[in-house]
């Protein structure tokens, strides 16, 4: 069976061709007969089923001519050559069946594609089969002879190879079986047995319901469809088919599947997309078997939608053209590629399924553009990585100027043109790329061009990020032979007849043409003696002056310079004047010689000495001449040599060394305010005459006296502004020298700006940041008539903290600030206000039945009218001590707890100077040690310990005595004795006394025996009470002694040594006294690892032989002091060795003393030294 797709070609007997009409038939391609077939083919004159062939199309037979679209006769292998202008193609579809070569018919349009949308060949033979022409089939009988292909197939039904196609025909009105097949390449044969049809498409019908084929019987055909969506939406129902009853469209499908980031492209038969596409019209290939539905599974094929990742470059220029490589998946087949509103791309090719060529169309602006690239599966999205950025035209050069310059380079050269704006690179053709350039403007870049190896023309590149700019005429740099150039002539000058044998030095004489001595003009002869070298005869010059030489060569003349110029001189030069007319034997006197005939002068000379330091040739008839040092003093005759020769000795040119001048070697003060008017004490050499004392641009100095030769007092004048100046002494030896020791400073007053806080209670105290300029060095701060600030520190130029004093009354004072610049002027800004506050009440708890004497201390207390202690209402009574006390009784309270009290005067209610100062705590009955105390957290401390020493001896269940026997202890020069005339207890006091024996006693000690006069008391728990942590408090009075020698406190002990002896254990001192300081009593924290931060040196009492409490508050973290109720000190503590902590965390036991100092230091024990002397304790309380 022969291919085809619009009806049979078949070989006529006599070799004339035989083709369908329009109207049905066949007729012979040229003459009157009819086809003439052998018997058992279909004759022109059978039956024939009106309308078209299986495609639609008719045909109809015109005898004289052949049109496109004809069917073309069967050929022998001799056969002719076919006229139609399509021959070559159509011979290569030639196909070999029993040793003869049929063509395939040809339509209008599209033939050639037939066979792939319909993908089914046929083939016929020349013998055996009747045909029926014109119609839909041809009938048969008897057994035919199938060629079987191996591209599709379902004919395993009927025993076939794979390839053949059994199916209903769609175009069919009978039902029956069609057999459906290919022959080619690797075709194989099959008979089938029985009787049928052979339609216009080559397909063989089965008119009955059973047929047997190769021993098979086909009955029932039916389809079972079942469907896999591969990774798609949900799995559709299987779809059964009944072939018989199966009309083309009749077929209901599922609807589409979907799946993230692809698109539905069909059902295949095949997984990977390689076998039949699987539609709704589509006849399937296969059949059923015995009533067994045949399983077809149909595979959702998808198209990955495209997905952009990366594109390189990721800008171009405005005008397009710039290749960009697209990277990401799902690019097969894609279709298109876009520049978001730019367009298309102006092409592009698809690389691969994940990259893409592309060519950026035009884009009427600059701006970013969201390439796309589109597919079957649709387009991709907007991404960032996607985004190509059209950018400003390239550069473009216009004019340079200069247009050439030497090889050696360094020419800066002007640039002109556009879009020079981010210009990254210049190019100078061959010679590379500029030495530097500086992009002027959008329109101008200025560059200096690099070395280049040859002469010529090189082409200037500017790249931006545009791109770079084109090759232009405009832009042609020309590289040049060196232009000569001249360093030294000599000699410089001659007389103006002419004559001078000149040397001229330099470079690039080689080939010199011309040498001219300007307007003298050219060289009356010259000879290039090398490429540095020109030896020329001055030409004669009508006037006297500078010429200026300048060398010719083929690389242009040399330019104007000093070095070459060449002076014209009159006759030899004459002095008239000099001025002054002395100086001193040091030199450095700037002199100015007047005279005739000066010009090119080569020498000034002061006699005997020495030529001049260095000299200036003003004009022809001036030079100005630094005087050389002499080694006497005397007259010098000044001379001046011209190439005239040198001047005569005159009179008026004698120059007379004197002293030496005078010199600075210090002064005192070296600064002082602006206004002047400061002392300065100068001292140095050679100020005897002094005429003028100057404080550089400030001016003279207001006076001065010279007090000897090595030292003069001045006043300092005022200055403008502030600085440094340089003073100087003149004396008839000049002025003396600018040197740093000579320097004065004026120094602006300082200003303030803010303090902070601007207010603060009348006892002093309040730490005040002062804000400002000026700062530097300050020597004072005042606050007004309160008087100076107890302490300050100069924190920097701009800043000051002070503590206030105290002041005799309330009100605002000015702050002021002193340096040597003087002091601050008074601003509002600079006011500190004095207010009255209360500070602090003790004691700061009572019972709620109230009668407790509380003493409130603070400011401003005079004609104080109230006393209130919050809620529970005013005092019971209450009496102004001072400005600075009230003592006052607490009224009852209904409950315990914090009341806040106020004192009111006439100018309003006081308040407190912080959030606690002035709180007062009603708490239930006392305990042992005494009314209740709160502490911070507003709980009440709870008595451990406490000796009012009420009875009439120690009480040796509380305390231990401590002998220096026992203990070893010992301070000082003190032997501590078990003695009542040391240690007693009377009228409710314990009395610690220090004496001065009447004759030594050997003190026994197990740390060493020593011998003394003087022995002390002292007391511990140690052994009888210890505690760690707490509150540890002692009322108690020091010796009314203010001389050296006495040494006593109140202190603590670690009970055991845990982390070693002393210090490593820890030792806490509360109040420790010593008479040669009277007024302080030192809390301090020894431990490994202490330092002076360690001690409250800021703990101080003004009357210690008064009572006094002392008390320490220990906890974990911190130790606070307190005299009196008041913090002095606070410290937290690092041990070296240890973790805080430790060694503070284990029991300490009290100790209280009174001895002697040593025999040496700043407390030394001496006959002056008052003895007896008694420290005296009221009571002793610990809490917990």
């Amino acid at each position: 069976m022969h291919r085809h797709g619009r009806g049979p070609d078949h070989d006529h007997p006599r070799g004339r061709h035989c083709r369908p009409s329009r109207s049905g038939g066949h007729q012979l391609s040229r003459g009157s007969r009819p086809c003439r077939a052998r018997p058992g083919r279909p004759q022109p004159g059978d039956q024939q089923q009106p309308g078209a062939d299986d495609r639609g199309h008719r045909y109809r037979w015109h005898p004289h001519r052949r049109r496109r679209g004809d069917i073309r006769r069967c050929r022998h292998p001799e056969h002719r050559r076919h006229p139609h202008r399509r021959q070559r193609h159509h011979r290569r579809h030639r196909r070999p069946v029993r040793g003869r070569y049929w063509r395939r018919p040809i339509r209008r349009r599209r033939d050639h594609h037939d066979q792939r949308r319909y993908g089914h060949r046929h083939h016929c033979q020349c013998r055996g089969l009747r045909w029926q022409l014109g119609g839909r089939s041809r009938g048969w009988r008897g057994v035919v002879r199938v060629v079987v292909g191996e591209r599709r197939g379902a004919a395993a039904a009927l025993g076939l190879p794979a390839g053949s196609r059994l199916g209903r025909s769609g175009d069919h009105r009978r039902p029956g079986r069609v057999i459906d097949g290919s022959g080619g390449p690797g075709a194989t044969y099959a008979t089938v047995t029985g009787a049928g049809q052979i339609d216009n498409r080559g397909r063989i019908l089965l008119p009955t319901e059973k047929v047997t084929a190769g021993g098979v019987t086909v009955t029932g055909r039916h389809y079972a469809i079942s469907f896999d969506t591969q990774g798609g939406s949900g799995v559709p129902d299987p779809v059964t088919v009944f072939a018989d009853t199966f009309d083309n469209g009749a077929r209901s499908f599922p609807t589409n599947p979907t799946k993230p980031g692809a698109t539905f492209a069909g059902w295949n038969s095949a997984a990977d997309g390689s076998g039949a596409r699987v539609t709704a019209t589509r006849t399937l290939r296969g059949s059923s078997l015995g009533g067994t539905p045949v399983p077809i599974t149909a595979y959702a094929q998808w198209l990955p939608v495209p997905a952009i990742t990366a594109i390189a470059p990721s800008s171009g220029p405005i005008e397009g053209g710039t290749s960009v490589v697209i990277t990401g998946t799902g690019f097969t087949g894609a279709t298109k590629v876009t520049f978001g509103k730019s367009g298309q791309a102006a092409s592009f090719t698809v690389d691969s399924a994940t990259q893409i060529t592309a060519i950026s169309p035009a884009s009427a602006t600059t701006g970013a553009r969201a390439i796309t690239v589109t597919t079957a599966a649709g387009r991709s999205a907007y991404v960032d990585a996607g985004r190509f950025t059209y950018t400003a035209p390239a550069p473009a050069i216009t004019a340079i100027a200069p247009s050439s310059g030497p090889i050696e380079g360094g020419t800066s050269v002007v640039i002109t043109g556009t879009g020079f704006t981010g210009a990254t690179k210049v190019g100078f053709g061959q010679a590379g790329q500029a030495a530097s350039f500086t992009v002027d403007s959008a329109t101008q870049i200025t560059a200096i061009s690099p070395a280049s190896a040859t002469t010529g023309a090189r082409a200037i590149t500017v790249t931006t990020a545009a791109g770079r700019s084109a090759y232009v005429d405009a832009g042609r740099f020309t590289y040049t032979a060196p232009a000569p150039a001249i360093t030294a002539i000599a000699p410089s000058s001659g007389p103006i007849e002419g004559g001078t044998s000149v040397v001229i030095t330099g470079t690039g004489f080689t080939g010199a043409t011309r040498v001219v001595f300007g307007q003298a003009g050219p060289a009356t002869s010259f000879t290039v003696d090398s490429a540095t070298q020109i030896t020329a005869i001055s030409p004669a010059s009508a006037t006297t002056g500078a010429r200026a030489i300048t060398v010719t060569t083929a690389g242009g003349r040399s330019a104007y310079v000093d070095a070459g110029r060449f002076t014209y001189t009159a006759p030899a030069p004459a002095i008239t004047g000099i001025a002054p007319s002395s100086g001193p034997i040091e030199g450095g006197t700037s002199v100015v010689i007047t005279g005739t005939g000066f010009t090119g002068a080569t020498k000034v000379v002061f006699g005997t000495a020495g030529p001049a330091t260095s000299f200036t040739v003003d004009s022809a008839t001036q030079i100005t001449a630094i005087s050389p040092p002499s080694a006497t003093t005397g007259v010098r005759a000044i001379t001046v040599t011209t190439v005239g020769g040198p001047s005569a000795y005159v009179d008026a040119g004698r120059f007379t060394y004197t002293a030496p001048a005078p010199a600075i070697t210090a002064i005192a003060p070296s600064s002082g305010p602006l206004s002047g008017g400061t002392t300065v004490v100068i001292t140095g050499t050679a100020f005897t005459g002094a005429t003028k004392v100057v404080f550089g641009q400030a001016g003279p100095a207001t006076s001065f006296t010279v007090d000897s030769a090595t030292r003069i007092t001045a006043i300092s004048p005022p200055s403008a502004t502030a600085g440094a100046r340089a003073i100087t002494v003149t004396t008839v030896g000049g002025p003396s020298a600018y040197v740093d020791a000579g320097r004065f400073t004026y120094v602006a007053a300082p200003a303030i700006t803010a303090i902070a806080p601007s207010s603060g209670p009348l006892n002093g105290g309040t730490s005040v940041v002062i804000t400002g300029t000026g700062f530097t060095g300050a020597t004072k701060v005042t606050f007004g008539d309160a008087g100076p600030a107890t302490s300050f520190t100069v924190d920097s130029a701009t800043q000051i903290t002070a503590t206030s004093p105290a002041a005799s009354d309330i009100g605002a004072r000015h702050v002021s600030v002193s340096t040597v610049g003087g002091a601050n002027a008074e601003v509002e800004a600079d006011l500190f206000t004095y207010t009255a506050v209360i500070t602090r009440v003790v004691p700061s708890a009572g019972p709620m039945s109230g009668g407790t004497s509380v003493v409130i201390t603070g400011t401003g207390f005079t004609g104080a009218t109230a006393v209130t202690f919050g809620d529970a209402g005013p005092a019971t009574s209450f009496t102004v001590d001072s400005a600075t006390q009230i003592t006052a009784t607490s009224p009852a309270a209904s409950d315990t707890g914090a009341r806040n009290i106020r004192v009111t005067t006439a100018d309003g209610e006081i308040p407190a100077v912080n959030a606690v100062a002035d709180r007062f705590t009603y708490t239930d009955p006392p305990d042992a040690c005494g009314d209740l105390l709160v502490k911070d957290d507003g709980s009440t401390w709870t008595c451990s310990f406490v000796d009012d020493f009420d009875g009439q001896s120690l009480d040796t269940t509380k305390w231990g005595v401590q002998q220096s026997s026992i203990t070893g202890f010992r301070t000082g020069e003190t032997c501590y004795v078990n003695s009542p005339e040391n240690i007693a207890v009377r009228n409710g006091e314990l009395l610690l006394t220090a004496r001065r024996e009447a004759q030594n006693l050997a003190c026994d000690s197990t740390l060493g025996s020593f011998s003394t006069p003087y022995t002390g008391g002292m007391v511990g728990t140690r052994g009888k009470f210890s505690q760690t942590y707490g509150r540890f408090e002692v009322r108690a009075k020091y010796p009314a002694v203010t001389v050296a020698g006495l040494h006593g406190g109140f202190w603590t002990m670690p009970r055991t040594n845990t982390y070693g002896v002393w210090p490593a254990s820890g030792e806490l001192d509360i109040a420790e006294w010593w008479s040669n300081a009277p007024t302080q009593v030192l809390p301090t924290l020894h431990y490994t690892g202490d330092s002076l931060a360690d001690s409250g040196w800021n703990c101080r009492v003004s009357t210690p032989s008064s009572y006094h409490t002392y008390t320490m508050e220990w906890y974990p973290d911190v130790v606070r002091f307190f005299i009196d109720g008041e913090m002095c000190f606070e410290r937290s503590w690092t041990p070296t060795g240890l973790i805080a902590p430790q060694p503070f965390d284990k029991p300490f036991s009290m100790i209280l003393n009174m001895g002697v100092g040593s025999l040496s230091g700043g407390n030394k024990v001496s006959a002056d030294t008052p003895l007896p002397a008694t420290y005296t304790v009221d009571y002793a309380k610990v809490w917990r």
